[in-house]
């Protein structure tokens, strides 16, 4: 998995469980955020006491652990992954 030279996007952010059946699961497994960072990628992971990984796990692989709810603030070449059942009102990614 090689970066194409024409993305910008370059910094990758799993979100925290959303709600609470994520326990069991998850968008990236530390495998694939290892692979990730090989491949030249920045990964931030939110923490979670309710993921099926521990954020030790993401850590021993060189991933950033971030606070809960900092992908509002990320910048706009990040890839987000894991939004999901975002309220309407407050969402700003909704507005069209």
């Amino acid at each position: 998995m090689a970066l194409h030279p024409k993305w910008r996007l370059n910094t990758i952010q799993l979100l925290q469980g959303a709600i609470a059946d994520t326990a069991d699961r998850s968008a990236l497994t530390p495998a694939t955020t290892k692979a990730l960072i090989n491949a030249g990628y920045k990964v931030n992971i939110e923490r979670s006491p309710q993921r099926i990984f521990d954020d030790e796990e993401y850590e021993k692989v060189g991933a950033t652990l971030v606070l809960e709810n900092t992908w509002r603030d990320a910048l706009e070449d990040n890839i987000i992954i894991g939004l999901k059942e975002l309220p309407v009102e407050t969402c700003e990614l909704l507005d069209v």
